[in-house]
């Protein structure tokens, strides 16, 4: 389902929504909620997602690098082999432990 890049998701309320292998490359996602939503092999590179709410949503083998993900919150994500290279996760909140994980990812 590609949705184009700098897709304008701006304060959307997508959760529980399925992004699966979605292409959404410099797409805007300021303040969106993306709570228990499955975002699987989907592409967010080069995303601005400042304040987004990805909460319990699983991103499994997704791409972030090169993201904005200030103040993001990703408590209960599945991260598994997610690409982070270049991400900013500045404030960004995480289960106890992950974050520094998630640092170590970022170059």
């Amino acid at each position: 389902m590609p949705l184009g890049e700098n897709a304008d998701l701006t304060s959307v309320q997508a959760d529980e929504a399925v992004f699966d292998e979605t292409d959404l490359t410099e797409a805007i996602l300021i303040e969106g909620d993306f709570s228990n939503s499955d975002f699987i092999q989907a592409n967010l590179s080069k995303v601005v997602a400042i304040n987004g709410n990805f909460s319990g949503a699983n991103l499994s083998e997704a791409n972030l690098s090169s993201g904005n993900f200030t103040d993001a919150n990703f408590e209960g994500a599945n991260l598994k082999n997610v690409h982070w290279k270049g991400a900013v996760i500045e404030n960004a909140t995480f289960d106890a432990g992950v974050k520094k994980d998630v640092e170590k990812l970022l170059l």
